[in-house]
């Protein structure tokens, strides 16, 4: 239950067989961050022109000019452009070295990782441990342990078959453990990579099968499997959370859920000027297709499309970067459906067609290396709307101030101190207020330092304070309130009406005590309403199919809870129970198919306690 604020704590390693993300070139060389050849050091290439500005839309794509490096780093483009720079060969980072100063953990391979790279064959990998845990406030304090691998191969056609301009980028990711969201009581993961790319499930998972191909150095078209997490490229608040921030209101603009799908098909071009990437425009299947490669539904409920424009800026004789972006789906939406980015069960919602987001994001440099002009650190912002009837969160904005540490001689080192607000939507504030013990908004504050022990080793400890809607406390009392009226009428159950009163009132309690995450309270009002009929059976009549409906509800609802909670024997007793119950149900209303649904779920629930406890026999 939460407690006025929650304060979440984690630490974060990033073990990476190859981080080009964080790779520079040599001393005294204008570099982006895959590393530009020495002929980029000139002020009319890379260094001023921003020819390897880190931006929306082909982040840190490289100038053909000057033989400027050409290529993006790790996570480079937006919305799940390859990471190889839109179409552009990645440049391979330095490979050799000992442990403790290359770049990889596994090396050049005996050279043949080098040999490779010049065949055009890059593969990148990268695991990423979190060990997170609610420190006091939310649902229950907790501590668990997940962790997310994020596998790369990035081919340039050029290099190995002469094909000029294209590239392919298949990536693959997994994720392993639990996250906290539930425990912290919020529906934005504090984690990101702890959920992605599908919240409940451990299997491998390809998010992007993408092809680019360069048409000349203004137009670049991408055509595949994509994957949108990239899709707003803040240098000083992305990531995918993985050295930077973590939470999901400041990596990305949360907003865009459900409109723009986490991974699906789709097409787009990137226009550029001068070199320098300045709109995308894409067309996605409107549904999302993690898991799955999406041909059967392809626009089978709508198309997405996504627009942006991306403008640098010159305050001060330091770098801005300010996006303009906005997506429309002409889907038709009728629940809030799973999506590794926002922790909710199915929430039905009135069928509403097409679906909208509108955002902004920015970034200005206070301090900016004057070899490398996307190093430094500076000042970040987002906000942005969303049409309320079909996302979850209505309104977000974040700001904040991090990038490069400012400590000499902890050049590979970053840092951060954010804050957040998210708003749910009026359609779904009061279910979310019920559902996960949460308010109409959410507002926080995340502060991270992410250490280098060495360029492919980092562990990054990390601290979210988060507040919620003052309302759920007022929520909290009336209930508690309720429940001592209820249980002062306990005893007299002889006055007519009394027991189906106790009853009702005492599972609809429950069942706002198990919505909002207070297991005890929950079980003691459902096992209230239970007693209420204690040494009774069901009769042939309107009222005692009424009473016993409800009874046979609460053992179901106790179930469920003593599930969530692993106790697998106990909510296999209560779900028995409840077929019990519902059976009877059945032999004397047959003809009531309501009542057949609820024991078709039963039966489901507890063929669900009964193979968990399976598997942990079989693990013993």
């Amino acid at each position: 239950m939460q407690h006025g604020q929650t304060a979440i704590f984690a630490t974060l390693l990033s073990f990476a067989v190859c981080w080009t993300s964080l790779a520079h070139g040599q001393d005294g060389c204008c570099t982006t961050e895959i590393g530009c050849a020495d002929s980029c050091c000139e002020d009319s290439g890379c260094r001023f022109k921003l020819r390897c500005l880190d931006s929306l839309f082909g982040s840190k794509c490289g100038s053909q000019d000057n033989g400027c490096g050409l290529g993006c780093a790790d996570d480079g483009c937006d919305l799940g452009c390859t990471s190889d720079g839109c179409g552009l060969p990645a440049a391979a980072p330095p490979y050799g070295g000992d442990c403790g100063t290359r770049r990889t953990l596994t090396g050049d391979w005996g050279g043949a990782r080098n040999s490779l790279a010049s065949s055009g064959i890059v593969f990148q990998g990268d695991v990423t441990q979190i060990y997170q845990g609610v420190a006091s406030g939310g649902v229950r304090q907790t501590w668990n342990y997940a962790a997310h691998g994020d596998y790369l191969l990035l081919t340039d056609f050029d290099k190995l078959a002469g094909v000029k301009g294209l590239s392919l980028m298949i990536r693959a990711e997994h994720r392993m453990g639990e996250f906290i969201a539930r425990d912290a009581g919020v529906i934005l993961p504090p984690a990101l990579h702890a959920t992605t790319p599908v919240p409940d499930s451990n299997d491998l998972i390809i998010t992007n099968f993408l092809f680019t191909q360069n048409v000349n150095e203004n137009v670049t078209v991408l055509f595949g499997k994509l994957d949108t997490l990239d899709g707003d490229r803040n240098p000083f608040a992305s990531g995918r959370g993985k050295t930077g921030f973590m939470h999901t209101s400041i990596v990305e603009p949360i907003s865009g859920i459900p409109t723009v799908p986490f991974s699906t098909l789709g097409a787009g071009v990137i226009l550029s000027v001068d070199g320098n990437p300045f709109a995308q425009f894409l067309v996605l299947n409107g549904t999302d297709t993690t898991t799955t490669a999406g041909f059967d539904e392809l626009f089978e409920n709508g198309v997405a499309l996504v627009g942006a424009v991306n403008l640098p800026s010159n305050f001060g004789g330091k770098l801005g970067i300010h996006t303009l972006s906005g997506a429309w789906n002409s889907g038709t939406f009728n629940s809030i459906r799973q999506d590794p980015r926002v922790i909710l069960p199915i929430v039905p919602l009135r069928t509403t067609d097409d679906s909208w987001v509108l955002w902004y994001s920015g970034s200005q440099f206070l301090s900016q290396d004057p070899t490398n002009p996307m190093k430094g650190w500076g000042l970040f912002g987002r906000f942005g709307v969303a049409k309320g009837q079909t996302s979850p969160i209505e309104y977000f904005g974040n700001a904040g101030v991090g990038g490069a540490s400012p400590i000499r001689g902890r050049d590979e080192d970053q840092w951060g101190i954010g804050w957040f607000y998210s708003r749910n939507t009026n359609e779904f504030g009061p279910v979310a207020t019920n559902a996960l013990g949460i308010g109409n908004f959410s507002t926080g504050v995340e502060i991270f330092y992410n250490y280098a022990v060495t360029p492919h080793f980092k562990v990054t400890p990390d601290l979210q304070i988060i507040m919620p809607d003052p309302t759920f406390e007022e929520q909290k009392a009336s209930l508690q309130a309720q429940s001592e009226k209820i249980n002062a009428r306990f005893t007299r159950l002889w006055i007519p009406g009394r027991r189906k009163y106790i009853a009702c009132e005492s599972y609809r309690l429950g069942f706002r005590w198990q919505e909002l995450g207070e297991f005890e309270e929950a079980v003691n009002s459902f096992q209230r309403a239970i007693d209420a009929y204690d040494g009774q059976r069901p009769r042939k009549s309107k009222d005692s199919k009424a009473a016993f409906q409800v009874v046979a509800a609460c053992h179901n609802h106790i179930g469920m809870i003593y599930l969530e909670v692993n106790e697998f024997p106990a909510a296999t007793k209560r779900f028995t129970e409840a077929i019990k119950l519902r059976r009877e149900l059945k032999r004397l209303f047959p003809e009531d198919r309501e009542n057949q649904v609820y024991l078709g779920g039963a039966l489901c629930n507890i063929g669900l306690a009964t193979k968990s406890l399976s598997g942990i026999l079989f693990m013993l």
